[in-house]
C-alpha cells in the first residue's frame, strides 16, 4: 500500500480541550458515533487523546469536595455550593492518555497500521510540521482504502 495519511485521512476532527468534562466528551463520542478523540489546546497542538477506554475508567476518580464546618456542622453557602457543582465533574486532563503517537500527512500508512497495530491503538492524530492537528487516521479507515483497492 502506497498511500500517504493525507489521501485516506479524516480532514474534520471531532476534539476537545483538557478542561472538557468526561460527561460532555462522552455524549460528544455517543453524537458522533466514534470512539476517541484527540485533546487539543489553544493553538489546536494535540496534547493528549481521550478512548472509550480512558473513559471506562474514569468513574473511580473522586472528584473534589468542597465543605465548610460550623459547630461540628457541615454547611454548603450558595456560593460554596456552586463551586462544588462545578468542580464535581471529572476533567478529560484527569484521564486522557498523553502519551500520543501521532503522524504526519505525508508518512505511509503501511507503516501507520504497522504502529497501530503494535501499539494496540485504533486512532492517530495527523500533525503538520509545527504539531498542529490536521486530521485523524483510524482503523476503519485504512480497511476501508484496502476494500477499495481490492
Amino acid at each position: 500500500m502506497d498511500l500517504k495519511a493525507r489521501d485516506i485521512m479524516n480532514e474534520v476532527v471531532v476534539a476537545c480541550v483538557p478542561d472538557t468534562r468526561v460527561e460532555d466528551v462522552v455524549r460528544k463520542l455517543a453524537e458522533h458515533g466514534i470512539s476517541g478523540m484527540p485533546v487539543i489546546d489553544a493553538r489546536k497542538r494535540v496534547v493528549g487523546i481521550v478512548s472509550e477506554s480512558d473513559l471506562l475508567l474514569a468513574d473511580e476518580l473522586e472528584p473534589p469536595r468542597v465543605k465548610a464546618a460550623l459547630y461540628g456542622l457541615y454547611i454548603m453557602p450558595e456560593r460554596v455550593m456552586e463551586e462544588a457543582a462545578r468542580s464535581r465533574g471529572v476533567l478529560v486532563s484527569d484521564v486522557m492518555t498523553k502519551k500520543v503517537i501521532s503522524f504526519h500527512p505525508d508518512d505511509n500508512v503501511r507503516d501507520i497500521a504497522r504502529r497501530m497495530q503494535q501499539e494496540r491503538i485504533n486512532r492517530v492524530p495527523i500533525v503538520d510540521d509545527e504539531g498542529v492537528l490536521v486530521g485523524i487516521l483510524t482503523r476503519a479507515d485504512i480497511i476501508r482504502a484496502l476494500a477499495e483497492r481490492l
